[in-house]
């Protein structure tokens, strides 16, 4: 009977969060101000696509927007050089891993370098910069609402705008329950077509993750090279902890995200196994529970 009870606790619980994050969407959905296309020009005139595919050709994706392909350093050890001493061990022994947004497998070093070399390209550019991993899809007709969401957010300041998908190994609870509740710490912005805007203005509990989708301006790029070496996290993390954790940038989430991944293998090699992996997971999101500011 006790345990009958028990379950029948957990159910209601789970009821009660669920209806509140649906309460929570209609809410938002309904009250924050919408905003409609103004920018009649692009803003966004240059785009790379991080890749190590040499054969990969430049994708126009509308009138005016070439993405042109960034052809990435593999793991070398001049990568390896620009790691922090513990993070070399770590890679050296990976069961030393506390967390997981610490670099224990060489891709990781190497996307962390190739996007670095990325922005040491937008920091001399005049507009904002639409950055792109070679997994990201984007629709031609999604590039107005790029373009209005960088006209609108990231002129003239320290932007990094996250506009692409946040893959996780439950995606329907992640999609329907934990980001809704996540966000609650958010700054709501404003809405565009269906998509919403947030900022991060305290350190929140909920860490986004995913580098390949996201546009920057040429200051957001100065500082995001000021603060990088040594490397010791994923770039993910450490993009959203200059915005959210150290407030030396503005940091933006767009959802639903606006590009998607293509779900191809990954290239993360973790030397961990799956529930390994899971276990970090949880413990670094206790640990940014604990964190929180918000």
């Amino acid at each position: 009977m006790r345990h009958i009870r028990l379950r029948h606790m957990r159910l209601c619980t789970l009821a009660l969060v669920s209806t509140v994050s649906l309460a929570f969407l209609f809410i938002q959905k309904n009250t924050r101000p919408r905003q409609t296309f103004r920018n009649a020009t692009s803003i966004i005139q240059r785009c790379y696509i991080l890749t190590l595919n040499a054969s990969l050709q430049p994708l126009r994706v509308a009138p005016g927007l070439l993405c042109r392909p960034f052809l990435g350093t593999p793991f070398n050890q001049r990568q390896f050089a620009m790691l922090s001493a513990t993070t070399q061990q770590k890679l050296k022994y990976p069961s030393l891993q506390m967390l997981a947004s610490e670099l224990t497998n060489n891709n990781s070093v190497s996307i962390f370098f190739n996007h670095a070399q990325i922005w040491s390209l937008v920091q001399g550019q005049r507009n904002p910069v639409l950055i792109l991993e070679d997994d990201a899809i984007i629709k031609s007709e999604s590039v107005p609402l790029l373009n209005d969401l960088a006209s609108t957010l990231a002129a003239g300041g320290k932007s990094v705008i996250k506009v692409g998908e946040t893959p996780h190994a439950l995606p329907l609870v992640f999609r329907f329950l934990i980001l809704p509740l996540a966000l609650l710490e958010w700054r709501s912005v404003f809405s565009m077509q269906e998509h919403s805007v947030y900022q991060c203005v305290c350190r929140p509990w909920f860490q986004t993750s995913n580098s390949a989708a996201y546009i920057v301006t040429p200051a957001a790029a100065q500082v995001l090279l000021r603060y990088h070496l040594p490397m010791q996290e994923h770039v993910d993390v450490y993009m959203h902890k200059q915005g959210c954790v150290f407030s030396n940038l503005d940091f933006f989430l767009v959802n639903p995200p606006i590009t998607l991944l293509s779900h191809r293998a990954s290239v993360h090699n973790h030397e961990q196994s799956w529930w390994q992996r899971q276990r970090l997971l949880l413990l670094e999101t206790w640990q940014n529970l604990r964190q929180d500011t918000c």
